[in-house]
């Protein structure tokens, strides 16, 4: 991150609690913020937890969505339980917060196009089993603001999932033909 992105961060705080809808100065300063923060490599990837060594990469699942090569079930999500679980979100009086271990860019919640927050999200049934989120963070918070009883994704289940899954550094681990 250069230097002037740094001071952006910290002038905004956009991690901690955000007024809605945030003051215009501050929409300016995170757009400007956005543009200068740089690529950061561990953007569209999760790590796995049963094998730190490999991520889950969202680009890529995203490019295998779309040509047809995963067939992810439709879902519907509970917004405020989920984010609350998961991220301590909490809305009210129109002040949007997180729990302390929780990173979201509430100032991209709180002002991303209503066109992106209603795509759907990305989950998966990681190599445990267990039922992640790959994609649609900062869009179930959204959904929670809007007051949306639920919010659409995609799961996909752990044959589709090794498809995406990547050692953290270098090739693929799996390819498709």
């Amino acid at each position: 991150m250069d230097p002037l992105a740094k001071i952006l961060a910290m002038l905004l705080g956009r991690h901690r609690p955000q007024r809605n809808p945030p003051m215009p100065w501050k929409v300016a300063l995170h757009r400007m913020l956005l543009r200068h923060a740089g690529y950061h490599p561990w953007q569209d990837r999760v790590l796995s937890f049963f094998n730190p060594l490999f991520c889950y990469d969202v680009t890529l699942a995203q490019e295998l969505l779309e040509q047809g090569k995963l067939r992810p079930a439709k879902i519907e999500v509970t917004p405020r339980s989920f984010t609350y679980h998961n991220w301590k979100i909490r809305y009210e009086n129109n002040v949007l917060a997180q729990g302390p271990k929780s990173h979201l860019d509430l100032i991209w919640v709180l002002t991303m196009p209503s066109e992106r927050a209603a795509e759907p999200c990305l989950f998966f049934i990681d190599e445990n089993g267990n039922e992640r989120i790959l994609d649609g963070s900062h869009r179930l918070a959204r959904a929670v603001v809007d007051g949306k009883p639920s919010h659409p994704a995609w799961l996909f289940s752990a044959s589709d999932s090794a498809l995406f899954r990547v050692p953290v550094y270098g090739k693929a681990e799996a390819t498709v033909d």
